[in-house]
This record gives structure tokens, sequence and C-alpha cells, in this order.
């Protein structure tokens, strides 16, 4: 599988997170790593492609289709754990709004995520919604629609990225605050 740019057919399930291949077989033993901003599009997808599946997808319990990641592990922790989860999910939002997603496509993965991190207020109930909603494993997915199929959208500004960051550190806040809140309540 070989990342030219962003032309080539949509990986199979199987392909979904395998490393991008190199191109040509020249090698780049001697040559430093790019930085990255030189990174193409290809290898920046196939790094949020990796870290969803670390945070959603990456263990599976034996003889079951259920299948979780580091997000649900984290989220054990009220409210810190959201809060980490949540800013690994804004990584992937922040790598998207780099490749040009659009207004409609960074709304929904806001949504996504807020729906996740709102859940994990709720000790238990959170979790479990973590491992049957995996809003980065959908994110990555809107963000690859978007790139393979981005006829008609405009890539969102500079501004409205910012408002879509402020969002979510608001979400966050708001949660941290909540869940501080709850445990005032449970603990006299």
């Amino acid at each position: 599988m070989c990342w030219s740019g962003l032309h080539r057919e949509p990986p199979r399930e199987h392909e979904r997170f395998a490393p991008a291949a190199p191109c040509s077989s020249v090698s780049r033993v001697n040559e430093a790593a790019p930085k990255r901003d030189e990174q193409s599009p290809g290898e920046r997808l196939a790094r949020v492609q990796r870290l969803a599946y670390l945070l959603d997808t990456a263990v599976r319990i034996p003889w079951t289709p259920i299948r979780f990641g580091v997000d649900s592990v984290i989220g054990l922790v009220p409210g810190l754990g959201d809060a980490v989860g949540a800013a690994m999910s804004g990584y992937i939002m922040y790598e998207a709004a780099r490749l040009g997603a659009s207004k409609r496509v960074l709304l929904r993965m806001l949504y996504n995520v807020g729906l996740d991190v709102l859940a994990g207020v709720i000790p238990i109930v959170g979790d479990l919604v973590d491992v049957v909603w995996r809003a980065n494993d959908r994110n990555v997915r809107l963000l690859e629609r978007h790139i393979h199929d981005p006829a008609g959208t405009k890539s969102a500004t500079g501004w409205f990225f910012a408002a879509i960051t402020a969002a979510l550190a608001g979400l966050v806040l708001g949660t941290l605050g909540l869940a501080a809140w709850l445990v005032a309540l449970i603990i006299p």
C-alpha cells in the first residue's frame, strides 16, 4: 500500500490501521526524519488512524467481538481521565483541520467527542459508552470520507477551528467541574 498523496482507494478493513508504506525503493537511512510540517497528508492520516486505533479498539476481549482501547481505561479516573481522552481526541480534530476538513466535518467530530466526554462523567456508564461509541474511530472515518471525496466542501478557517477548540476546552472544563461537584456530593 503506497501513499502517493491522497489519490488511492479507501483502505480495506484489514489495511485500515496499517502503517503507510514508502512509495519508492530509495533508502532513507541517511536522511533526517521529516518535520511534522513536511509530512505528507497520507502520513498525517496514518498517524491519526493509529492513534484512534490505540484509543478505541486496540484490545479485544477474548472470545467476544468486544474491543476497547486506552480511552476506556483512562476514563475510569472520573473527570481527569475524560479530560485526557478529550485532549487526545482534540489532537485528531487538529490534524483533521490541518488536512482541510470542512466546518461540517469538524462540527460532527466535536459532537462525537462531546457525547463521549459528557457520558464519561457518569461512572461505569461512561466507560461503556466509550466501548460502544468509539468517538475517535468515528472521527477518523469522517476524515477519511472527507479526504477521499471532498467534493463541494470548503476547508474550515483558522477562526472556526479556534472556536471549535474553545468549545472543546469549555466542554472539558465543564466536565471536570461537574465531576468534582459529583465527588463532593458523594464524599461528605
